[in-house]
């Protein structure tokens, strides 16, 4: 039962450093993700929403173009997307629950 040299997996020799795509290589930050959150706090502190659909827009955008070197940080672009819904949720929920009141029936003050 012999083997040769060149069949053995775990022979040292046939060790090749780890080289990952051109593509792969430069570590940039995403500044999609950082336009996505920075528009959903806006959004949030302001109650501006018509913020919040770019937000939204720019966070499905990093989702997408998201690239496994970034994912490795943690930063998968989810979180973006997750963080402008709730922008959209805070922005949109005063419509729900406020009565809607004609500006001729709101007291003045005196």
């Amino acid at each position: 039962m012999s083997q040769s040299t060149q069949a053995d997996p775990r022979d040292p020799s046939a060790e090749v450093p780890l080289s990952l795509p051109k593509a792969w290589r430069k570590e940039a930050p995403d500044g999609l993700a950082a336009i996505s959150m920075f528009l959903s706090g806006a959004v949030m502190v302001m109650r501006n929403r018509y913020f919040a659909w770019p937000a939204l827009l720019v966070a499905v955008a990093s989702y997408v173009s998201a690239k496994p070197m970034r994912q490795k940080d943690g930063g998968s672009g989810f979180s973006g997307i997750v963080f402008a819904f709730a922008a959209m949720f805070s922005a949109y929920l005063p419509f729900l629950f406020l009565p809607n009141v004609a500006p001729s029936q709101v007291p003045l003050p005196q």
